[in-house]
């Protein structure tokens, strides 16, 4: 019997659908500490073993079925393959932690597995995966409303792992704006008003400034999203309840208390307006404002000192450390960090030139591809949510970010073309 007849593709395609949804769910619902489950090996973890292991089952499948890729995309995973080689390569031959340099050549690292997850997603209906994500981000909520209201989560998941309730607020803004606009009325499934308020509040209550803009930025989205006027009225009193619910929980609740700066309800929206504002608070708002401009304008001038802007100092370097002296404002002096909160000066620091335009092109393929085709609201805001959140924060740098953000790339790329779209409506029609 040939071999690759004892191999059951059906049973392939179920496993890769459970490792991948496995591992989005816990990246989205634990962020964090979801992405760092230890497997017992060092430096290898059980999110990253089943998104991967999905991404290899996926792209088998794909090669075993031939099903081709879209040209432009194929070309930049061959390169980013040769790129992520040579870059290993010139970190070893400075004598670079291979860890570090796997860690900042993360961003390209999980793009490779963008092919694989695709395919993945193109067997699963669009139905279950918009479940799922309505259970992954009300998960995400459910537990920082603990958290908020003083419940000691840590030491919960310090008995079962270190940081198991370890919040990143930047990212966890990002895919509590999914959840608003997972729980509208989408794909024959009713909308939940109270999901989306609850999840609204709980995100306004975040300290982050960039989390709160996209929270109301998901609420705007689940309004213009909905077709008719009374459901559009109806999705503004959904929005304006989530933020009185917001308000008067303040007022219950302790709130976020890691690097809290602000009293007032609606925190992060509060930081942003006290930056204005002549204060005490406005005036530290202020500083950690001009302690991350401070942070970009040293790795600015840092870069452009030759041969750094065209090849970067390499993955795995101190290049962060090295270009603020070793007190970059916006880690306090903290030297342990790697990123300058910011993707577009993570790639110029590390890769240069070279490295921004690797990723420019990724955005730009994916882009193209993407507008070919009929997607959905939700999956826009997927795809767009993790970048903003990435100019401000440590989010395209780590996998409680990219998972989900190639996840939801992928699942967008498994959407069929437009044009297929128009010829399937006029067979189905043709008597």
């Amino acid at each position: 019997m040939d071999k690759n007849q004892r191999i059951n593709p059906q049973m392939l395609r179920a496993l890769a659908t459970i490792c991948l949804l496995l591992s989005v769910g816990l990246n989205m619902t634990l962020l964090r500490g979801g992405s760092y489950l230890p497997t017992g090996l060092q430096g290898v973890f059980v999110g990253d073993v089943l998104f991967f292991g999905s991404a290899a089952l996926g792209t088998y499948l794909a090669f075993r079925e031939q099903i081709r890729l879209p040209m432009g995309i194929t070309v930049l995973w061959i390169a980013s393959i040769i790129y992520i080689l040579l870059q290993f390569v010139r970190s070893g031959l400075d004598g670079n932690d291979p860890f570090a340099t796997l860690r900042d050549l993360s961003t390209f690292v999980y793009l490779l597995a963008l092919p694989g997850v695709t395919y993945v997603l193109t067997t699963i209906a669009n139905r279950t995966v918009l479940l799922l994500v309505r259970v992954f981000t009300t998960g995400l909520a459910l537990w920082l409303a603990l958290l908020f209201a003083g419940i000691d989560l840590s030491s919960l998941g310090n008995a079962i792992w270190a940081n198991l309730f370890s919040l990143n607020a930047d990212t966890a803004g990002a895919v509590l704006a999914i959840g608003i606009v997972a729980w509208g009325r989408d794909l024959d499934l009713q909308g939940f008003a109270p999901a989306q308020i609850f999840i609204g509040a709980i995100g306004l209550l975040l300290q982050s400034r960039i989390a709160s803009v996209l929270v109301i930025g998901g609420l705007v989205v689940a309004l213009t999203a909905t077709a008719t006027s009374r459901r559009k009225t109806t999705q503004v009193g959904i929005g304006v309840v989530a933020v009185l619910t917001s308000i008067l929980l303040s007022d219950v609740l302790i709130g976020q208390t890691v690097n809290r700066t602000t009293d007032q309800p609606l925190p992060g929206i509060s930081r942003s307006v006290q930056v204005f504002l002549e204060t005490d608070e406005a005036a530290q708002s202020q500083g950690t404002v001009e302690a991350r401009f401070d942070t970009w304008s040293d790795v600015l001038v840092y870069t452009q000192t030759w041969p750094r802007p065209l090849v970067g100092q390499g993955p795995g370097s101190s290049a962060f450390v090295d270009s603020c002296a070793g007190a970059c404002e916006v880690a306090g002096g903290d030297d342990a960090l790697r990123y300058p909160h910011n993707i577009v000066l993570t790639l110029l620091l590390y890769h240069g030139a070279a490295g921004l335009l690797l990723g420019l092109g990724w955005l730009v393929v994916i882009a193209h591809s993407l507008l070919q085709r009929h997607l959905r609201p939700i999956q826009w805001v997927g795809i767009i949510v993790f970048p903003a959140a990435a100019l401000f924060g440590v989010v395209l740098e780590s996998p409680f970010g990219l998972i989900p953000w190639v996840f939801f790339l992928s699942w967008a790329l498994a959407q069929p073309l437009r044009s297929a779209d128009t010829v399937t409506r006029t067979d189905t029609s043709t008597p």
